[in-house]
């Protein structure tokens, strides 16, 4: 996560950069790795010929940057750590009675002044006419942070966030694992699911679980048994396989012939549908002329001298390969032509806030009708049912409600995580697309269509696995990592050479910290036995922090790094954008390509985490013009 470059974004400015709490950069590399299998099967079905997928952990974590990589490439501004405000500026995490409460009021201005009164806030200063202008506000954001802490003060955590979402205000408890198995929400859904272990003495006990990261209409994903135990299943054998069909098809992208009406917007659902156009789909983007994606519109990156709909930098990225047709849904022709497009297609996908397909009569139910074997995917904050499923938010809510903030940082903080809509980039977008990829399987056996409904929230509760398994069994709640991990001792990072700059380390076992010591030139720390094992370190960490500090301090991140590593200390420098531009094993994976854009000239995007060694994903084309420009000039300038 270090040499990811999204340890460097984490964390408070004042204190050491930290970790997004759980184990996330498994868990990202997971669902890479899930969703490359699946695309490498699809295409070795057709071709016969088997496929390598490498996936690099790293490449893997570059993705989840957000707009750090573009903010440097478009705008030359090396992002720092934000710690509980998003890149706009905005606190994200205001202290209540029982805990802290995830707000960001975006665009609505009237929603928020609604919630402040409901609240018992004074809203009159915010009535002047100077405040209507979005811009006024983006300069007065102080004023507008204190009111909404004045709001939120006293108030229980999820009444101000029921009462915001009342109003179409993206809220959220931060919540921690107790609070999540209370969730009505999630209870509703029937996710938790209680598996049968055996203990070791033959007592048998239920552990409750995280169920399904995206319910399937025709093959619901479930828990069938406990993981296993070492040797549990010797002598059994395989299954015998279902024949399998083969199309004899070769040097062809391996989701060519694969049609989707892409109706998403934003980040959650582009990023999925991004990754099925660079692997050969025609996938048709949606737009309305006069409601343009948010991305097109407000996100940074966007270079200093324009407003063009076309020239942001993230909606570039999200959009490689896609085509685009804007369709105005208010009139009579509009859905008739939606319509019209969805029998010729595959699959439909969305991640609507506000479900706008049933007044267009467009209900899953009549979408199969157009076509029985269309594939419908549905991803909302928290799923088309249950009490909640009227909640809006993204990646800045979502994540706290799912409990991941209250495992990062350090205790005593408000709030944080990767500074980063964290599970737009992560969970959302991949089990998205796992979701869609495994239901094309499912139709290539056997013509059925199928719908999906992907609670963004589930989602992410899903990749909180660990520590709700700990509150499960134990009744443990935990806290605040503070870049410690129970498995590992020295772990953490440390203050290198230069101004903001830090080494990540973190041993795992007894010789990689006699190493470490040796390397750091302490061979009197390898030697004391109160050091010999792991309870030791964890219990004199201050000592040994003290120790290797005073060794990093004299070195750059990639010197302090490369000198562990050489001795098998498991190590990495905590990357910055510009140092991910420089990293030459990035370079020689060829993770930036160049993109040759209309108005923006040469791009930096990123190649795809799912590469093989046979197929070659790529960025067929730019991501589709809007015709409406702002005040773009009609020449782009020119960029090295």
């Amino acid at each position: 996560m270090a040499t990811g470059g999204l340890v460097h974004l984490g964390g408070m400015p004042d204190r050491p950069p930290t970790h997004l709490g759980g184990e996330q950069g498994y868990l990202q590399a997971g669902i890479v790795a899930a969703a490359a299998s699946l695309v490498a099967l699809r295409e070795s079905r057709a071709s016969g010929v088997g496929r390598h997928v490498d996936v690099s952990l790293q490449d893997a974590i570059v993705f989840t940057n957000e707009n750090n990589v573009g903010l440097l490439d478009l705008m030359g501004h090396l992002r720092a750590r934000l710690g509980d405000r998003a890149f706009t500026g905005f606190s994200l995490f205001f202290p209540c009675r029982d805990g802290w409460l995830a707000f960001w009021p975006g665009g609505r201005f009237d929603g928020l002044l609604g919630w402040l009164e409901e609240m018992g806030v004074d809203t009159e200063p915010f009535r002047a006419g100077e405040w209507t202008s979005p811009a006024f506000r983006e300069r007065h954001i102080p004023e507008l942070t204190a009111a909404i802490r004045q709001a939120a003060e006293g108030k229980a955590k999820t009444a101000a966030a029921d009462a915001a979402q009342a109003r179409r205000l993206a809220a959220a408890p931060v919540a921690d694992v107790a609070d999540l198995q209370r969730d009505p929400q999630l209870i509703a859904r029937s996710f938790w699911v209680d598996v049968e272990h055996e203990l070791p003495d033959g007592a048998r006990v239920m552990v409750r679980y995280p169920g399904a990261p995206f319910k399937l209409s025709r093959t619901p994903w479930q828990i069938r048994r406990p993981a296993p135990v070492p040797g549990e299943h010797d002598g059994e054998g395989w299954r015998k396989r279902s024949p399998i069909r083969r199309a004899g098809r070769t040097g062809r992208l391996p989701l060519e012939g694969i049609r989707v009406v892409d109706l998403t917007w934003q980040i959650a659902g582009p990023a999925a549908t991004q990754v099925l156009a660079d692997h050969g789909a025609e996938v048709l983007k949606i737009e309305s002329a006069v409601h343009p994606d948010g991305l097109r519109v407000m996100a940074l990156p966007r270079p200093p001298w324009t407003d063009s709909l076309n020239q942001s930098g993230i909606f570039t990225l999200m959009n490689t390969s896609k085509r685009s047709v804007a369709i105005n849904m208010a009139t009579d022709r509009g859905p008739a032509l939606l319509r019209r497009l969805i029998a010729l297609s595959d699959v439909i996908v969305d991640n609507y806030g506000v479900d706008p397909l049933p007044k267009w009569g467009l209900t899953p139910d009549e979408l199969l009708k157009i076509r029985p074997d269309l594939i419908i995917a549905r991803s909302s904050v928290m799923g088309r049912s249950g009490p909640r499923s009227h909640y809006v938010g993204f990646g800045y809510t979502i994540g706290p409600a799912a409990g991941l903030n209250a495992l990062s940082g350090f205790a005593g903080d408000p709030p944080v995580a990767s500074c980063t809509a964290h599970p737009d980039y992560s969970c959302n977008s991949y089990h998205l697309l796992i979701a869609i990829l495994a239901a094309l399987h499912h139709r290539d056996n056997t013509g059925e269509g199928q719908v999906i409904d992907l609670s963004q929230h589930e989602s992410t509760v899903v990749f909180n696995g660990a520590a709700i398994l700990d509150y499960s069994v134990n009744g443990t709640i935990a806290g605040p990592s503070e870049n410690r991990h129970p498995d590992a001792a020295p772990h953490g990072v440390y203050r290198c050479r230069g101004n903001d700059r830090w080494v990540a380390i973190a041993c795992e076992t007894n010789d990689d910290w006699r190493r470490l010591a040796e390397a750091i030139g302490r061979p009197d720390l390898a030697a004391d036995p109160a050091l010999g094992d792991l309870e030791g370190r964890r219990c004199a960490a201050a000592r040994i922090d003290a120790a290797i500090e005073a060794w990093s301090r004299l070195r750059t991140p990639a010197e302090a790094a490369d000198a562990l590593q050489a001795v098998g200390v498991p190590a990495g420098a905590v990357q910055t954008a510009a140092d991910l531009f420089r990293d030459p094993h990035l370079a020689a994976r060829g993770k930036f390509v160049r993109i040759d854009h209309p108005e923006l000239g040469w791009v930096r995007g990123e190649r795809s985490e799912l590469p093989s060694v046979r197929t070659e994903q790529r960025h067929r084309s730019p991501s589709p013009l809007a015709r409406r420009r702002h005040r773009a000039s009609d020449t782009r300038p020119a960029r090295t």
